[in-house]
């Protein structure tokens, strides 16, 4: 994936001013910056969320600038979860493509597979239950399954361990190491540098909307 030139205004307030970014196949990139860098607006407009004033998405070398999120095969997870709380586990993960036999939603099928997907995370939760009466770490995992069920290539996680506790956070980077080994590409933002440590390839940093520079971690340190 790669972005080429991207500016976006909002108002008066330039968001990302000529910013160019690439993410390898299979590789975990983390995002640095303070707020107000662009970060958030370079995500948006990877996803397909937000579509710039200038520039370019490309994606395996086709350009997807103004094409429609579901048919990017990206999926950003922000910190504010999409999920219904009134709806079960399964009711999320299938929703819009729910299961169906003889014209009949089959729920069956959908809890079966939910526990498969959520098996991969060790999540032993059932998808009967209703999405309300999860912790914040189970239904982050919830996010992850849904996007996975649609075979998503990119997952894009916008500070995604600002609200769990410590086993939370190590449940979640055992998750994105086990992903990255099954071929997902990542793009990371954290503004807690020891988690890009353990699961970056290589760091990105971001000023006034655009890179200011890209190293791989194994050359930098937090420092």
């Amino acid at each position: 994936m790669t972005l080429s030139g991207i500016v976006k205004r909002f108002s008066d307030v330039t968001a990302a001013d000529g910013l160019d970014l690439t993410v390898n196949d299979r590789e975990y990139l983390c995002l640095l910056g303070p707020t107000g860098a662009g970060k958030t607006t370079a995500l948006r407009v990877i996803a397909g969320l937000t579509v710039p004033d200038e520039g370019k998405v490309l994606f395996d070398g086709r350009e997807v600038t103004h094409l429609e999120p579901e048919k990017r095969n990206a999926v950003l997870l922000s910190q504010t979860y999409s999920l219904f709380p009134t709806m079960t586990v399964a009711e999320n993960i299938f929703l819009g493509a729910e299961k169906a036999r003889f014209g009949i939603i089959d729920q069956m099928r959908m809890y079966s597979e939910t526990r498969e997907l959520l098996g991969r995370f060790g999540l032993n939760v059932p998808g009967s239950a209703l999405v309300g009466t999860l912790g914040v770490g189970q239904q982050q995992m919830v996010e992850i399954a849904k996007a996975l069920r649609g075979h998503v290539r990119l997952l894009i996680l916008d500070e995604p361990t600002s609200a769990l506790n410590d086993a939370e956070v190590e449940n979640l980077m055992r998750t994105l190491r086990e992903l990255k080994a099954a071929g997902v590409t990542c793009i990371y933002i954290s503004h807690k540098l020891r988690e890009l440590f353990d699961i970056a390839d290589r760091i990105t940093v971001l000023r006034d909307g655009g890179c200011i520079g890209t190293s791989p971690t194994t050359e930098v340190t937090e420092d």
